[in-house]
């Protein structure tokens, strides 16, 4: 609808003197949900914008029949993320796709814990897909240089054109983790690049977050970075992220984020 006849979307009304009012301005949406999210989010496949739009759909109409106030939630939600500095989010939750990914489940194969990529066709959001065919020259530039190219510095480069700040030289954490956040929001990423197989497995070698309650660790890194990671990474805040590239065809490959935890 929003697509094809916008005009027939709900519209802002108030009431005064028990008469309902149409409100006279700019509409709830100015385009269709899946159009805002690739809008806001640069690089974004078709079908994750799609999914992300759902995702949001869902979450303010708690999966029901949406009414006002969810219209509400959701038009606020999408207007922030456009402009993050005139409209301030509904929700915690909803200030970031990256926040609303949902954490993948372990399973073990024999004595390693795996965690596999859902499918990349999954309705539901379970993951972010980002086309290299939208990012041309980094991706050549990736590929030429394979198997020794950094996918952290692909990656860094997506994040921050998406307005993210990403810290680059930090390299305390395991796994050449990349550490990154967005201005105002309350949270902080840290995104591992593991090795991923052909099936989309990743191997997991310790629980997200252990190694900042190892002593071992606290004391190989030196008490200085320990302060200076201490001061950056407040637990309750931290989302885990894992990162990689995935073949999804014979001709084509997705930059893939999901999350653990």
């Amino acid at each position: 609808m929003l697509l094809d006849n916008p005009s027939l979307q709900p519209k802002w009304a108030v009431k005064k003197d028990d008469q309902w009012k149409v409100v006279q301005r700019r509409p709830p949406f100015v385009m269709s949900l899946s159009q805002y999210v690739a809008s806001s989010f640069k690089y974004l496949s078709n079908h994750s914008a799609s999914a992300v739009a759902r995702a949001v759909f869902n979450q303010t109409s708690h999966f029901a029949a949406i009414n006002a106030h969810g219209l509400a939630l959701m038009s606020r939600t999408f207007h922030h993320w456009l402009d993050r500095t005139s409209t301030a989010a509904p929700r915690r939750e909803l200030a970031d796709p990256l926040m609303m990914l949902p954490a993948l489940p372990t399973t073990l194969s024999g004595t390693e814990t795996i965690i596999s990529l859902p499918t990349p066709s999954a309705r539901a959001l379970q993951r972010l897909d980002f086309d290299p065919g939208r990012i041309p020259q980094e991706w050549n530039e990736y590929v030429a240089n394979a198997p020794g190219a950094s996918l952290r510095r692909l990656f860094s480069t997506v994040l921050e054109h998406n307005g993210y700040v990403v810290n680059r030289t930090s390299r305390i954490l395991s796994e050449d983790a990349l550490l990154f956040h967005r201005e105002g929001l309350d949270a902080v990423f840290v995104l591992r690049f593991p090795v991923t197989t052909l099936l989309g497995n990743m191997k997991r070698h310790a629980a997200p977050g252990s190694e900042l309650n190892d002593p071992a660790y606290r004391a190989r890194i030196g008490e200085a970075q320990w302060q200076e990671l201490s001061n950056r990474l407040d637990l309750d805040k931290v989302i885990y992220l894992l990162g990689s590239t995935q073949p999804i065809s014979s001709d084509q490959t997705t930059l893939v984020i999901v999350r653990e935890g």
